[in-house]
């Protein structure tokens, strides 16, 4: 579960700024949403709002770049060098730093990078306010790498092996030492490798251009996903009245024709038989081809409209972009449901209808039996209900003169949970609004010459 989420001079963040999901004890509230975290008290649901370019989605890049960093995806580089402008002259370095819960273990990690180059990474056993204890420290500078491992010493495998090892072997630049270490085996090693899974697979991100993979075969292996599919969609009034999964042979599936390419899959296959390899439709629908009874199936979703006498199948590709989005949604509205994962969803109302997410956020906000933790970021006011936020969940973005990113929770604001507080946003009383000019003034026609 996240704690908070610390982020300075990183594109629109010049000072320190911090997101946290720790609740106001004084608010009664919506009180199943303070959930008992290993003894910590933290929120299910994070909402951040803001103008265009006021800086959502540096929060958003922030945390993504450190999942990134950690997973050693190369994606992370992409917003290694972008420090803050207007802070470009000071020489200062990008800090991200997270906070997270498993189970009743609490640990900080952060990272400060320049210049495309990882220059500094610490975890800690967090103390949450109290004393915090270093696991280890890794510090990069003129082509050398010093580490330090205070928490293994005494613990089975020499600290100077572990350290000479990593140094002369494994670390580089742009690379996480917690990936490294949690690759080793041993007791020694436990809260490192819980500390890198948390980051590999309970944080889950979400931006605006992913979309959900593998769903034909989630569906079709895991029985109550697929019934939560077909409720919701049904539900949503979109015309749908069935959801099917299709199987195809490798050769109905791309051709007699195209032999080549169905040899290619079951060699992939040999090597990893439990996969899962993704390929597309002509028409740019993904579906999964997987193993079953010792051959290679194609699975393919299926969606039924209409009424009994009269059903058509359609392809997902063929609904529209609303649809399409809903169906990316539900993996991770299923999951943050019944697991404590965190979620995070960058412009959840992007191709949306505002009253449909509105459901769906209350659907989560009022099922008291969550497990998991929904953060996002959006423009839609129709969010900021009272009956399914709490004020300590709600946070605003705003970039000062300076062109400097605030972060800031509607907590620091003294309002009643009766107030209309989506009114109160949209007339400015909060912040985090665009700031117009005089359209009426500019003269769009200035220049015609027909």
């Amino acid at each position: 579960m996240l704690v908070r989420l610390v982020v300075e001079n990183f594109l629109s963040i010049a000072e320190q700024r911090t997101f946290d999901m720790l609740p106001n004890d004084k608010l009664g509230k919506l009180r199943h949403h303070v959930q008992d975290a290993g003894g910590v008290d933290l929120l299910k649901l994070g909402v951040l709002y803001g103008a265009n370019a006021a800086g959502k989605s540096t929060v958003f890049k922030a945390m993504a770049t450190l999942k990134a960093l950690v997973s050693g995806q190369e994606s992370w580089v992409m917003y290694a060098h972008t420090r803050h402008r207007f802070n470009e002259d000071n020489g200062e370095p990008i800090t991200l730093g997270v906070e997270f819960l498993v189970g009743e273990r609490a640990f900080l990690y952060a990272v400060q990078l320049r210049e495309g180059i990882v220059a500094a990474e610490e975890l800690y056993r967090s103390g949450l306010g109290g004393k915090d204890e270093l696991i280890f420290r890794r510090t990069s500078g003129n082509g050398k790498n010093q580490l330090e491992l205070p928490a293994l010493d005494g613990l089975g495998q020499p600290t100077s092996e572990v350290k000479q090892f990593i140094e002369k072997n494994t670390i580089h630049a742009n690379q996480a030492v917690l990936a490294s270490l949690a690759a080793f085996e041993g007791p020694q090693y436990k809260n490192i490798k819980i500390a890198f899974t948390w980051f590999t697979n309970t944080l889950q991100l979400i931006s605006p251009s992913q979309y959900a993979i593998g769903l034909a075969q989630r569906i079709d292996q895991d029985p109550d996903f697929g019934k939560f599919v077909k409720e919701t969609l049904k539900s949503s009034h979109l015309g749908i009245s069935d959801v099917v999964i299709e199987k195809l042979t490798l050769n109905e599936f791309f051709g007699r024709d195209d032999a080549n390419k169905a040899s290619e899959i079951r060699a992939k296959f040999e090597a990893n038989p439990d996969g899962i390899l993704p390929a597309y439709t002509s028409s740019g629908q993904e579906v999964s081809i997987v193993m079953e009874n010792d051959k290679p199936v194609v699975k393919m979703l299926v969606i039924r409209k209409g009424d009994r006498s009269n059903v058509k199948d359609f392809s997902s590709v063929e609904e529209s972009d609303g649809t399409q989005r809903l169906l990316d949604f539900l993996p991770a509205f299923y999951i943050v449901a019944r697991s404590p994962t965190v979620f995070f969803i960058d412009e959840i109302e992007r191709s949306l209808h505002p009253l449909l997410i509105h459901k769906l956020l209350e659907k989560f906000s009022l099922d008291e039996h969550t497990r998991g933790q929904l953060i996002m970021t959006t423009h839609e006011s129709n969010l900021l209900d009272q009956d399914i936020l709490r004020r300590d969940e709600i946070w605003f973005v705003e970039k000062d003169m300076f062109g400097a990113t605030d972060l800031y929770s509607l907590n620091k604001f003294r309002e009643h949970n009766t107030i209309d507080i989506r009114k109160g946003y949209l007339n400015g009383r909060y912040g985090g609004i665009p700031f117009l000019g005089k359209l009426d003034t500019l003269n769009w026609h200035e220049h015609d010459t027909v």
